[in-house]
């Protein structure tokens, strides 16, 4: 049995491989055309296009490895069956399930490839790819690229802070929420209530924040604003 193990697993693996280079080119050759017209405008080198490319190469694999390891399984057990030796196998009282366990195998074997490279490698190359794409391509400014977003943070006690967005390079909080909770973590308070939008930005000529400004737009359209205190750090904050 090991003998018919090893035939159908390299059998499987062989189109696997195949499947995976056609469907990862047609990948790539859809995704240019849709960029090329970008690349041409931002007047990009044939070598940055190349490792844009390259580094994009674990996300698209991940994205067309299921549908190649399915379609490799359905052509191998459909290729051993054309020229019978499916028949031959169950004739050598050999199930079906027996028959398919190699290929199972080569399925598991690639879940784990494909676990790997979303946790260790993809992360990273897409990380690259798309900061190549931002800065050689877009040319975005750079308090549009250096910036984290939905952010939790835990105040004293149990205060917890929720923000949007900050972005580094321009000293802007977007989207801040306060959240107090009881100690069996049910919701005592939040602040502010109600904004339809919110943002903390840096006022000059201030070395400390103890005072925070909460204004929504129904307010701030009749005159009104909110003051609360508790909120410390380097620099005083407004939120809008």
């Amino acid at each position: 049995m090991r003998l018919l193990d090893r035939y159908i697993a390299r059998e499987c693996l062989k189109i696997l491989c195949l499947c995976l280079a056609v469907f990862v080119g047609v990948y790539v050759i859809v995704d240019l055309f849709e960029k090329f017209s970008k690349f041409l405008e931002a007047r990009v080198e044939p070598a940055l296009i190349v490792r844009y490319y390259l580094f994009s190469l674990p996300n698209f694999f991940l994205q067309v490895l299921p549908v190649g390891v399915l379609l490799a399984s359905l052509l191998t057990l459909g290729g051993l069956a054309r020229h019978n030796e499916v028949l031959a196998m169950k004739m050598g009282h050999v199930s079906t399930l027996r028959i398919a366990l190699p290929c199972i195998a080569v399925g598991l074997i690639a879940s784990l490839a494909a676990w790997m490279a979303a946790e260790y490698l993809a992360p990273r190359t897409s990380e690259r790819a798309l900061n190549i794409w931002r800065t050689q391509v877009r040319r975005l400014p750079a308090h549009r690229i250096t910036r984290d977003s939905d952010i939790w943070y835990r105040a004293q006690g149990n205060r917890f802070v929720h923000i949007s967005l900050i972005e580094t390079q321009s000293g802007l909080i977007r989207g801040i929420s306060l959240f107090e909770l009881s100690p069996d973590f049910a919701m005592l308070d939040q602040l502010p209530k109600g904004l339809s939008s919110t943002r903390v930005v840096r006022q000059p000529g201030h070395q400390s924040v103890d005072v925070v400004q909460v204004e929504s737009r129904r307010n701030r359209q009749a005159g009104l604003g909110v003051v609360g205190s508790g909120i410390g750090g380097d620099e005083e904050a407004v939120l809008l």
